[in-house]
């Protein structure tokens, strides 16, 4: 488990355009998990969401899912969103922008 240092942003935001940040922090994800093992039966996930308090208060955690969700399945470290039977996820506010990032842990079940 380790902090991927990349800005935590929702899925709302210019998904179509590949430069977007969106597609930045789906981007920061898939290369963190490339070539990880994929599982095969039920996981759990864990996401640590580490942003700055101004964007904190603006931000609704469970919006943060998607992407991530999308990201570990496109570098095929699970076969099927369906496998996923437990989200657990937690916003913590910084100070500072450069230290946004999230931590995310999978476990089988």
């Amino acid at each position: 488990m380790k902090k991927t240092k990349c800005k935590p942003i929702t899925f709302g935001e210019g998904h179509r355009d590949p430069n977007s940040p969106y597609n930045k922090f789906k981007s920061a994800i898939k290369d963190e998990f490339s070539g990880s093992k994929t599982y095969d039966g039920k996981i759990e996930v864990l996401f640590i969401i580490f942003i700055t308090k101004l964007r904190s208060g603006r931000s609704d955690l469970d919006n943060y899912t998607k992407p991530i969700i999308d990201a570990l399945h496109e570098v095929r470290v699970f076969k099927s969103e369906s496998q996923i039977y437990k989200i657990c996820m937690e916003k913590v506010d910084v100070e500072n922008e450069g230290d946004e990032g999230i931590i995310i842990k999978l476990n089988p079940l």
